[in-house]
């Protein structure tokens, strides 16, 4: 690919990412540019996009709760400025033959980095870098980056620009190869570029060693709660163990790629404590479920953007201990979920 004249546009788009039927999606809102949102809560993602002769270019955008009523109150406009810089940068790396297939390159502040790429058959994608990737601490704003890779599936270089946050506390240890595939794994939310990148989802590595850990909360800044539970066989014939559980619902971390709050479950009960290894993975599933009822998924997606920006008050903690008081008793077997009356 060895095109030098500036490139023809082609199509432009624009998207916003909400909650639909309780997931997240990204919705083309392209007819709405020049006007007001459609959608006035639950954004926390838009993505502007262009098509040329040359690249398929990205400009992905994640805001903050009180930077979404800003962007919202505006009219919708397709990130023109951002979209032109991207594709400029794009140009260069394009003609000094940097873009490769199977890389992806990265520019970070002044420098860049090197991928090595590698996509599987289910669409997962995997990054070697080629660098040293040395912890950094998480900046208490925004991260921006830009990256680009030759889409595998057209004759087009895919380039991208990124304004996010990542699904942890500034402050902590985070590395380039986890933001990256962090920014990967929220477009590949987004039909075009999935389609054009194959990526559907990614292999994170785990969180790097030596991450600060995050100070002990007192007891007034903690949401914990019991529930009575039945802990019942595979058919729901024998009960195993029956007690009580604590959950608490982690103030530090969310689920960022749904927007979820996050729960950690413990017991003083013996017999309960030595079956939790099998029951936790449906008790944190029902616990999820049945928050979505208690809880507005609009209200849950603000309190997890405010989690993972460390901006949780003590009017959110004590909304969220009136509302963990409303979970009921549960009976579990290790895959289903039945309430008591």
């Amino acid at each position: 690919m060895a095109r030098t004249a500036a490139p023809r546009i082609t199509k432009e788009s624009l998207f916003m990412r909400v909650v639909v039927d309780g997931k997240p999606s990204f919705l083309d809102v392209t007819s709405h540019v020049g006007k007001e949102s459609p959608y006035k809560s639950q954004v926390r993602t838009t993505v502007g996009s262009r098509v040329s002769d040359a690249f398929v270019s990205f400009s992905v955008l994640q805001v903050t709760k009180a930077a979404a009523s800003r962007v919202l109150g505006e009219p919708l406009k397709i990130p023109r400025g951002t979209l032109e810089a991207v594709e400029q940068e794009a140009l260069k790396f394009q003609r000094d033959g940097a873009l490769k297939s199977g890389t992806i390159l990265v520019k970070w502040d002044d420098d860049t980095y090197t991928f090595q790429s590698e996509v599987d058959d289910a669409g997962v994608v995997r990054l070697e870098p080629e660098f040293e990737d040395e912890p950094f601490e998480i900046p208490p704003r925004a991260l921006r980056f830009t990256f680009f890779l030759p889409s595998p599936k057209v004759d087009r270089v895919l380039a991208v620009s990124f304004s996010g946050f990542m699904d942890r506390r500034p402050g902590e240890a985070e590395t380039r190869t986890r933001a990256v595939l962090k920014a990967l794994n929220n477009l590949s939310h987004l039909a075009s570029f999935r389609m054009l990148s194959g990526i559907q989802a990614t292999d994170m590595p785990p969180v790097p060693v030596g991450a600060p850990v995050m100070p002990v909360r007192k007891a007034d800044d903690r949401v914990l709660f019991t529930i009575p539970v039945g802990f019942w066989d595979e058919d729901g014939s024998t009960l195993q163990a029956a007690g009580e559980v604590t959950a608490e619902v982690d103030l530090d971390h969310a689920n960022a790629a749904t927007g979820q709050l996050l729960y950690h479950v413990t017991t003083d009960n013996e017999q309960l404590n030595e079956l939790l290894p099998t029951y936790k993975r449906i008790l944190l599933d029902t616990l999820t479920t049945l928050m979505r009822d208690i809880l507005p998924e609009a209200e849950q997606q603000e309190l997890a953007y405010d989690i993972v920006l460390g901006q949780v008050g003590h009017g959110d903690i004590q909304r969220l201990n009136d509302a963990v008081q409303k979970f009921p008793g549960l009976d579990l077997t290790p895959g289903q979920f039945a309430v008591r009356a």
